[in-house]
């Protein structure tokens, strides 16, 4: 048969190695878009990726510390940790997200890899960078933009200076969890639209790979957006009198959240069951309003958006960021320790607000809501509105920082700013009114040159303004005169700098529109420039963040110092207590070295009531130096101390306590300096497990606590329980207990007794996974002391078993398997033979 020829009207298809970018871009545009958002990830990240650097924060040391010694454990003893003895006398490490080794889908085939090859130790992180561009992109895509106004959004969102500080100032979490927030929104939207095998399972998976990134309070505001676009749809529906819809809306809905719920179960149902007994979800019992089952509302609302600090949006260093004179904090406004800007870049802001005006897009009018209600919600303490939803709002009571919702609002200005400049473009291009587009030409210019004359008129009006700036600059009486000037300074130089900065940012994207709607520039050019310009402005403020350490200093944060040297020589089981400032240091437990202080945003309640009612970890060296402090309570701090096991006291400060003999002195480092410490012994500690004869009961958990840490009340004599013991113990200065194995998740003690016991352990109790068994049968593990644990043990010899076993855990293990698979198996099913075909 003979071949057919070619129409001489038909295009050859050129190879590959012969198309330009453009016609590349054209063929793959998502791929494109991926590979950009990679390119300048890996750009901005260079030094971390190959450069042999990490970030380093006060908030990294908690896992990295506590995760040191865990990963030993589990690697050379094949115990999936779940428990740390390591701080506040034990705590769930697993649902406290101390360390979760192998429940993040994402990271399984990098750990795969880094077992044959090193990789970078923040690799596991920046990945999700490009995909936080990418699920703005593909939004916008949907939404039928072009491909230059849909990156410049997508560019915008993952390089947003707060989504970077997230990721700095070691937030690892959730700055995962925000940039799966799009994607997450890009396939619920795709599932709600088209429906099918194929989005019903990638819808699935991205809800639940965000679920198992585990940070709870980003994926709750991700569904207070979907929950808000979902009743958007539901009016929509109701409005066109498309009743038939609701139904499958609904039942989508229902499956996303089975889905994002069960994937992540293995994590979800521990951090759950978890929270009724930490300070996130058990009132104190010292609290005036017990029946408040939140945090609080003044530890709630810490860290509220002052409305003013709006201006952030604008100018990035309004308030200030980062350090300056003496590395003194350049920040003034009412949120402590901020180190970084809410800014999103001045022309993201001003393309965001083109698209609210005049684009009519249903999503475009949603996210204006969006950015309302998400500013109200971040105002916190400053209005009304969180107030109530503290009140309405299930779970909502469990959190704090309001001013982390912002992130809605800097996702919808990056896609509001993809709309907005979308329409410009196309404006540009249709343009046909000559008059019309003369005189807005003749405005804009007259717009650009303003903004740069009123640049000009505050440079010559710039000491006039700093003096005005210095009565609004709060006064810190801890600075001197002189010094306060040198703040002050710093802080309104860098605020003039960046003004200046964007008002040539602003004064350019005004002019190039101008120049765009005269012809002089192509719509293409003239978005590409845009980009150009938001690219110089962001990475201008991102890289005041970026300043990574050698990987070396936090190797070194993690190796023994000579007092954790001093302290590992003693082989016995103690804990230590370290005083006042350094009780929320972690360091100690690199070294496997317990403590009864630490750091943690969800501590156990009941050992906090403790630390609460007795005063201990704030006041203890304040008591040896009132003189309104009896020698009654003092005493009552050593006898508690003797309780928890504390030998050795680590402080700063000499004790007059005759029960502690210093034993050794040395430096420490602390916040980039170094200070003299004193290593004392407490003589009087003592062992971990007790054998008490003598029992109070105390129903009234607030009458317990304070029962337990007042003067009267002597732990080595006695022991406070909730109710009455099925034995009853009898005094028996023979008896004794022996820990013959002590590891993370289960102590076996021998005791011996001519008469019937109490056995007391100082390790708090975590009822839910907490279990005995004496002599091989299960027995109740009682509350001891309020926070402890005890059982009742007849007279004679007997192996007692603390073990950690978690239902929640094991249920969630199988969940998350299961529900992995049928997602799997639907994303598969639909991808192969779907109706839509291959093509997402």
């Amino acid at each position: 048969m003979a071949r057919k020829k070619k129409s001489s009207g038909a295009k050859a298809a050129k190879p590959a190695q012969q198309q330009s970018v453009q016609e590349l871009i054209a063929a793959h545009p998502h791929a494109a878009a991926l590979g950009i958002y990679t390119f300048f990830t890996v750009i901005f990240f260079y030094d971390v990726l190959f450069g042999g650097k990490i970030f380093i924060s006060g908030d990294q040391r908690l896992p990295a510390a506590i995760g040191h010694v865990l990963k030993s454990v589990f690697a050379n003893e094949g115990i999936y940790p779940q428990w740390t003895p390591h701080i506040f006398a034990g705590m769930p490490s697993f649902a406290g997200l101390l360390y979760m080794p192998y429940t993040y889908l994402p990271y399984l085939p990098l750990d795969l890899i880094n077992k044959i090859i090193e990789l970078p130790p923040l690799l596991w992180h920046i990945i999700h960078y490009p995909f936080a561009g990418f699920g703005v992109y593909l939004v916008l895509r949907d939404q039928k933009v072009d491909f230059i106004p849909a990156l410049l959004a997508g560019f915008a969102f993952m390089f947003t200076p707060y989504l970077i500080v997230m990721e700095t100032a070691g937030h690892g979490s959730q700055m995962m969890a925000t940039a799966l927030l799009p994607l997450v929104f890009w396939a619920v939207n795709r599932l709600f639209d088209r429906g099918g095998l194929l989005y019903f399972g990638l819808a699935g998976l991205l809800v639940g790979i965000q679920f198992q990134r585990a940070h709870i309070q980003i994926i709750y505001y991700t569904w207070m957006l979907l929950g808000t676009w979902i009743i958007w749809l539901v009016v929509s529906h109701v409005k066109n009198k498309e009743h038939a819809q609701l139904l499958p809306l609904l039942g989508k809905v229902v499956f996303l959240l089975v889905a994002g719920l069960s994937m992540s179960a293995m994590q979800l149902l521990p951090i759950y069951e978890y929270g009724h007994y930490s300070i996130r979800g058990m009132p104190s019992v010292l609290a005036a309003d017990a029946g408040d089952t939140g945090v609080g509302f003044d530890y709630a609302t810490q860290w509220s958006f002052p409305p003013q600090e709006i201006l952030t949006f604008i100018i990035p260093s309004f308030y200030g960021y980062g350090y300056g004179f003496r590395g003194f904090p350049n920040y003034w406004g009412e949120m402590p320790f901020t180190e970084h800007t809410n800014y999103m870049g001045i022309l993201i802001f001003a393309l965001a607000l083109v698209a609210l005006i005049r684009v009519r897009k249903p999503l475009v009018r949603y996210l204006g809501v969006v950015i309302v209600l998400a500013l109200l919600v971040s105002f916190g303490k400053y209005t009304p509105f969180y107030r109530l939803l503290y009140d309405i709002l299930p779970f909502f009571n469990k959190f704090r920082v309001p001013v982390m919702i912002l992130v809605l609002v800097q996702f919808s200005f990056a896609v509001l700013a993809g709309f907005g400049l979308h329409w410009l473009v196309e404006k540009i291009r249709d343009h046909s009114d000559k008059t019309a587009a003369e005189t807005l030409i003749k405005k804009l210019f007259i717009a650009a040159g303003a903004v740069l004359a009123l640049a000009l008129i505050a440079t010559a009006l710039k000491d006039s303004l700093f003096s005005f700036m210095q009565g609004i600059y709060p006064a810190d009486p801890r600075l001197p005169k002189e010094f306060a000037f040198q703040v002050n300074r710093v802080r309104f130089d860098t605020f003039f700098a960046d003004y200046w900065l964007v008002s040539l940012w602003l004064a350019a994207g005004i002019g190039l529109t101008a120049l765009a709607l005269k012809r002089s520039l192509k719509p293409a050019t003239f978005a590409v420039l845009i980009f150009i310009i938001t690219l110089v402005d962001l990475w201008s403020v991102d890289y005041d963040f970026n300043k990574p350490s050698p990987a070396q200093l936090h190797e070194e944060f993690l190796k023994p110092d000579g007092v954790t040297e001093f302290l590992k020589k003693d082989q016995d089981l103690f804990r230590i207590f370290p005083v006042e400032r350094l009780f929320n240091e972690v360091r100690w437990a690199a070294q496997d070295i317990q403590s009864i202080g630490g750091y943690h945003p969800a501590k156990p309640r009941a050992y906090q009531d403790i630390l609460d009612a007795s005063r201990i970890e704030r006041e203890y060296l304040l008591k040896y130096t009132d003189p309104k402090t009896t020698a009654e309570r003092r005493r009552a701090d050593q006898k508690l101390l003797n309780f928890l096991n504390v030998k050795y006291v680590i402080t700063p400060h000499s004790i007059p306590e005759p029960a502690l003999q210093g034993r050794a002195q040395g430096k420490l480092a602390v916040g980039g300096g170094a200070i003299d410490i004193i290593v004392y012994e407490n003589t009087e500690v003592l062992p971990r497990a007790l054998m008490i004869g003598n029992y109070e009961v105390i129903e009234n958990a607030r009458d317990a606590v304070l029962r337990f840490v007042s003067a009267g009340f002597d732990p080595a004599q006695s022991v406070i329980l909730k109710k009455q013991p099925q034995i009853q113990p009898v005094p028996d200065s023979t008896a004794s207990a022996t820990i013959e194995k002590y590891s993370l998740q289960e102590i076996r003690i021998k005791t011996r007794a001519q008469q019937p016991q109490l056995l007391v352990l100082s390790d708090t109790h975590y009822p839910p996974a907490w279990h005995v068994r004496v002599d091989g049968r299960e027995q109740e593990v009682l509350t001891a002391n309020h926070a402890f644990r005890a059982v009742a043990l007849p007279a004679g010899e007997h192996e007692v078993v603390f073990y950690y076993h978690s239902t929640a855990f094991t249920t969630g293990v199988w969940l998350t398997i299961i529900s992995s698979l049928l997602i799997f198996a639907l994303l598969f099913y639909g991808y192969r033979y779907g109706p839509n075909g291959r093509r997402i």
